[in-house]
């Protein structure tokens, strides 16, 4: 089935934003991307130039503007065609791109109109997101293109038609506008994350003061199943030695306090406590699944995953 992809831009070079780094992510997620530029005179409507899977359309009032009703015009013989959008600071990571395709077939066989990927809302910066009840805890991304039931102004759809994917946003808007004095949010609804960004933000997280390359721990014991994680991803932990214990009593006492414990018992909850929620603090937020569950512990004891 094709993917869309559509960004709209205005005045983005001037307000800093990560633009060039979310068109290219919708580049590697898609059949084609669609640009719409407003004119400006930051030099944004001259950012890109028209190539095989990207084309620039420009556009002078908000009144010349109708994004749907472009593509739709477009695909109008592609009648399973899908749209992905993303604002200018949003990027994807290319490791979601399968998990991506999968979720589409998925969403298809059942019927779903859109696609809500979950949102990392950075803030402090890269190593922290806002898990606080203000922040959004998923958003739609993805939707059919001829859908109905799709209201792009209020970004909802009937919520039994929605598949609810873990497919991450990578949200920079709240590093951007730090220095603006947007709202602080308090400590202890900030989450440690030391999992890895989008490589196309490398430049964009050194000039943050981010870490790129973690160093690796010596060694680190978790409490869970090897088989419920790919190699892969096992293979990412910056950890020389990975030790899977299947109770807290196969590990040493003195290591017992840096062990990362999946499913706590409620005894371990008390004693071993872990400042990880089980998902962000809005009402609708989804629980982590365990892998991010392992990322976001891992982190919370300094353990960096590339």
């Amino acid at each position: 089935m094709k993917v869309y992809a559509f960004s709209h831009l205005d005045n983005a070079i001037k307000d800093n934003t990560s633009f060039r780094e979310s068109v290219a992510s919708l580049v590697s997620m898609s059949d084609m991307v669609h640009v719409f530029i407003k004119k400006s005179i930051d030099g944004t409507s001259n950012a890109f130039e028209e190539s095989e899977n990207l084309h620039i359309h420009h556009y002078e009032t908000t009144e010349q503007l109708n994004i749907l009703q472009s593509l739709r015009e477009q695909c109008e013989n592609i009648p399973d065609a899908w749209a992905i959008y993303l604002e200018p600071d949003e990027v994807l990571h290319p490791e979601d791109g399968e998990l991506l395709r999968e979720d589409l077939k998925r969403a298809s066989e059942l019927h779903c109109e859109a696609i809500s990927f979950r949102n990392l809302n950075f803030t402090k910066d890269p190593h922290h997101i806002d898990v606080s009840k203000k922040a959004v805890a998923h958003s739609i991304r993805l939707f059919r293109l001829g859908s109905s039931d799709f209201y792009r102004s209020e970004e909802k759809v009937i919520e039994a038609k929605v598949y609810y994917s873990e497919v991450k946003i990578f949200n920079y808007k709240n590093l951007r506008k730090e220095k603006e004095g947007i709202e602080s949010i308090p400590s202890n609804r900030l989450l440690r994350y030391l999992g890895s960004h989008p490589p196309i933000m490398k430049r964009r997280v050194e000039n943050w003061n981010g870490v790129w390359n973690w160093i690796d721990t010596a060694k680190v014991y978790i409490l869970g199943e090897r088989r419920d994680f790919e190699d892969d991803f096992i293979k990412r932990i910056k950890a020389k030695k990975i030790v899977w214990a299947g109770s807290i009593v196969d590990i040493p006492p003195e290591d017992r306090p840096k062990a990362i414990i999946l499913k706590p018992t409620p005894f371990q909850k008390i004693f071993r406590r872990s400042v990880v929620p089980s998902k962000m603090g809005d009402s609708k937020a989804h629980r982590w699944n365990l892998e991010f569950m392992l990322i976001l512990k891992l982190s919370e004891k300094g353990i960096g995953i590339s």
